[in-house]
């Protein structure tokens, strides 16, 4: 009589014929709790006065319902914070293919670089402009997407620092960071494409930017405690890369979000279908920081190597030396691997 299906329409077909049962029969709830014991699982759609008597059957009976939801339930909302070149588009990439998925891509970032209300000056050789405010990218981003499994939001966490009041609700929070002497070292050759000279990079990098990001990602983290009684899950990019499937499954069930197959493997893609920020697509087209993870076809295992620092510029090493603390305390509270 009862039994699991994976489309509303069948949940709700479902539902009728066992509340037309109900009625029918007079079924009582001793009988009703023998028959939901085999399931562990039951979808119910809202406006219907006997919702809330099965509702409170399986409250008191947790042990045969494990986990209810409303057939009208809305999408997980999972928002992964980072900093430049720590594989944050890879990530996109991967759970943009998790299936029905609305992605937005760096929209906070295009606000604070390129935006009217913009914090963080980026000085690049061709105009470069952002028409949305934090107060649109809070709107979309809270805008209801019914008929999506996830909404994915990828972003900057120096984006939002001294903005925590533009955070959407209704997000469960992830980090994404890598040892800061492989992305500062990456940020820099970047950087180059576009004519950013070395000085301009440095000036970039600590002008309302803490740690090369790594210090506004400890003061988001510290903020998303506070304010929502957990802290984000952290995911280390060298965890990632050594074992793509573990990380991925360990990664999923702390966010209480189901894995999937299909974020380890997906189509190159060459036209862009995320919600993204014009601007910074416009500089990420020119310095090319997009091209590999759009060029990729999944995650392959490899042994992340340390970085040959002996040619980089004394600045940058001293970058390098700033972010290191914050990228510590983070990597401290990182999903390990051995668990």
């Amino acid at each position: 009589m009862v039994a699991l299906f994976t489309t509303h329409e069948g949940a709700l077909h479902c539902y009728h014929r066992f509340m037309v049962l109900i009625d029918d029969t007079c079924l009582c709830p001793k009988f009703l709790t023998r028959i939901l014991t085999p399931y562990n699982s039951i979808i119910l759609p809202p406006q219907d006065p006997r919702t809330e008597f099965l509702r409170e059957l399986c409250n008191r009976h947790s042990h045969t319902c494990e986990l209810l939801k409303m057939a009208d339930s809305k999408p997980k909302r999972l928002a992964l914070w980072s900093t430049t070149r720590c594989l944050s588009t890879a990530m996109v990439m991967s759970f943009g293919n998790y299936g029905n998925v609305e992605v937005f891509n760096e929209l906070y970032a295009g606000a604070a670089t390129f935006g009217p209300e913009s914090t963080i000056h980026l000085p690049v050789p061709f105009p470069v402009d952002d028409e949305m405010t934090y107060d649109d990218v809070k709107t979309l981003l809270e805008a209801d997407y019914p008929t999506t499994d996830l909404v994915f939001v990828k972003d900057h966490a120096a984006a939002v620092t001294g903005r925590y009041d533009k955070l959407p609700t209704g997000y469960t929070h992830a980090f994404i960071i890598r040892n800061p002497e492989k992305t500062v070292s990456s940020n820099m050759r970047l950087s180059e494409r576009t004519g950013i000279t070395t000085d301009q990079f440095v000036q970039i990098s600590t002008t309302g930017v803490q740690g090369s990001g790594f210090g506004d990602l400890v003061k988001l983290a510290e903020h998303l405690e506070s304010w929502l009684g957990k802290p984000p899950v952290i995911l280390d990019a060298d965890d990632l890369q050594r074992d793509p499937e573990k990380m991925l499954r360990a990664f999923c069930k702390a966010l209480d979000l189901p894995f999937r197959e299909s974020l380890l493997k997906w189509e190159p893609i060459t036209e862009i279908p995320w919600n993204n920020s014009k601007a910074m697509l416009t500089l990420h087209r020119a310095n090319g920081a997009y091209d590999n993870a759009l060029n990729s076809s999944g995650w392959i295992v490899t042994d992340p190597k340390p970085v040959d620092l002996s040619g980089l510029p004394q600045v940058l090493r001293e970058l390098i030396n700033e972010a290191r603390p914050f990228y510590e305390i983070l990597h401290g509270k990182r999903l390990k691997p051995e668990n």
